[in-house]
């Protein structure tokens, strides 16, 4: 330690991330995060979010609580593709509604933890590429639709805002990978669909157009090369009628995979070679999915699996689906209230008498469990 009149640095040398090695205190603000201990979920299985839990899919279910999102339902859960990290909101304290941002290093359990202002809530988040960097939205609650969006550096703890408004459609994150930052625009406490998609220039702070237009789903792929997009129809009231095509970045071409039919396409998903697309087709007004499609972003090698009432045990509610590799699907299904369970199939066999279950694991809250972590 070394004081410099009411200050002082401490040297942790001891500490796993460099940005907690030098800590600087103030004398009479001795404000200190709790600290816990590092978390044992594994780097080469799945994680799932159930309710305020994450829990890894492996031999004896190691499991990391969360605290409680004071906005009520399950937290807003990203983690780093290095499996490091962990962003998360939570309550200032007990008695507050307000919310702060926290990002826990699995390995030793230091929190850092980002203020958001008054009545702040974040709207999506991602981490970057390596996992140094943290963009994510933040919505003011008591102004009309007043936004940030902001760029946390994990090694420096500093959080800059790259762009802002103060009404209007606010930028939010889709997705960060080899490709760049990708965002598209909602507007807040509205019903209104999502609209466009943009390329965040994190030097300049400026947005470029990728695609101009209404969609209700839009996924790039792992290289950045190629989007997915849902556009179509999506009216209260009335069934679905959408439409799944890819746009090519470097071509400017798109290819329809699937034509707009009365039908809702959801839980695209590209595999990690980025080598083909796999989506859901719902194909009634009801909430249950109909079909697992995979198919090449040219439109060929199209692959469906039916899904019927009796495809999996119990209530056969399918939360979540994720590729486990590039030759292999993982399926989330809610078996009943209390019990949901992890499902692998590969491609070169796919049919439902063809999936193994993986784990099975307590299914607690109202909310769907979700995919959180895949080891790549």
């Amino acid at each position: 330690t070394q004081w410099y009149e009411r200050a002082r640095f401490e040297w942790h040398p001891n500490q796993s991330d460099p940005a907690f090695r030098v800590l600087l205190g103030l004398l009479g603000n001795e404000l200190r995060g709790p600290y816990s201990a590092g978390s044992d979920l594994p780097l080469d299985a799945p994680w799932v979010r159930t309710a305020n839990r994450v829990i890894g899919i492996a031999d004896g279910l190691p499991t990391l609580a969360l605290p409680q999102n004071p906005a009520g339902g399950p937290p807003n859960v990203v983690v780093a593709p290095s499996g490091k990290r962990i962003a998360y909101t939570e309550a200032i304290s007990a008695s507050s509604s307000e919310q702060r941002l926290v990002v826990l290093n699995l390995d030793s359990g230091v929190r850092r933890e980002v203020p958001l202002g008054r009545n702040g809530l974040v709207f999506g988040s991602a981490f970057s590429p390596d996992s140094e960097r943290l963009a994510y939205s933040v919505v003011f609650s008591d102004a009309l639709g007043r936004h940030e969006f902001r760029v946390l550096d994990l090694a420096s703890g500093n959080s800059s805002v790259r762009l802002q408004g103060s009404a209007g459609p606010m930028p939010v994150v889709v997705a960060w990978n080899r490709g760049g930052l990708f965002v598209r625009k909602i507007l807040y406490a509205s019903d209104a669909p999502p609209q466009g998609l943009f390329l965040v220039d994190l030097q300049a702070n400026t947005l470029q157009t990728i695609y101009d237009g209404i969609n209700y789903g839009a996924e790039p792929s792992p290289d950045g090369q190629k989007i997915a997009l849902v556009t179509g129809e999506l009216a209260i009231g009335s069934p679905a009628r959408t439409m799944l095509a890819v746009l090519d970045r470097a071509t400017g071409r798109t290819t329809t995979i699937e034509a707009q039919a009365q039908q809702f396409i959801g839980n695209l998903s590209w595999s990690p070679d980025s080598s083909r697309i796999m989506y859901s087709r719902t194909l009634d007004n009801s909430a249950r999915i109909s079909t697992i499609n995979v198919s090449a972003p040219d439109g060929t090698a199209k692959q469906a699996m039916q899904i019927a009432a009796s495809s999996f045990p119990g209530e056969n509610q399918i939360q979540d689906l994720a590729w486990h590799n590039n030759q292999s699907l993982l399926l989330l299904i809610r078996e009943n209230q209390n019990r949901s369970s992890v499902f692998t199939v590969a491609l070169d066999r796919f049919d439902p008498t063809n999936v193994r279950q993986l784990q099975a694991f307590p299914h607690e809250g109202d909310f769907f469990d979700e995919f959180v972590y895949l080891p790549r």
